[in-house]
């Protein structure tokens, strides 16, 4: 069996990031928010710019042989997409914090971490804390739809 070039996927995703950090220009601001130093298209920058450089890097130093990319790991990433997109669907109904947590804990599972303490310590403390820089920022967390009239 042939294998691939180990170049061939960090070369692709490299063009991948270039476009998307050149479509992030195409991103509408409202007329308020365009002398901002932060905007809506700060953080697509920032994904092109980190993407495009860790391709860069693979390019530059492929570490691993083409034998070493088995599917040994497909179940978890697929797991992980499924999980991703039933978040989006859940973000509603559940809000933010109780989403991104359990989001976090069955990620974590996902990858193989089995302690109870190290995943309710970890997905506690990045939602908390994701949830205090979003408030110093004055973004509003809907609360979600299960629990609207309890917050008001």
């Amino acid at each position: 069996m042939k294998s691939i070039n180990p170049r061939v996927g960090p070369g692709l995703f490299l063009g991948f990031f270039v476009a998307y950090g050149f479509l992030a220009g195409n991103i509408q601001l409202d007329f308020w928010s365009t002398g901002e130093a932060f905007s809506a298209r700060s953080f697509p920058y920032v994904i092109a710019f980190a993407g495009a450089l860790v391709s860069l890097l693979l390019l530059a130093f492929p570490g691993l042989p083409p034998d070493a990319l088995t599917g040994k790991r497909f179940l978890p990433a697929g797991l992980l997409l499924c999980l991703m997109v039933a978040c989006s669907f859940a973000i509603d109904y559940l809000g933010f914090a109780i989403t991104f947590a359990a989001f976090l804990i069955l990620a974590s599972l996902c990858l193989g971490e089995r302690r109870p303490a190290r995943l309710a310590v970890t997905s506690i403390t990045v939602v908390v804390s994701l949830w205090v820089i979003m408030e110093q920022l004055g973004i509003y967390l809907r609360p979600g739809a299960l629990f609207e009239g309890w917050f008001s």
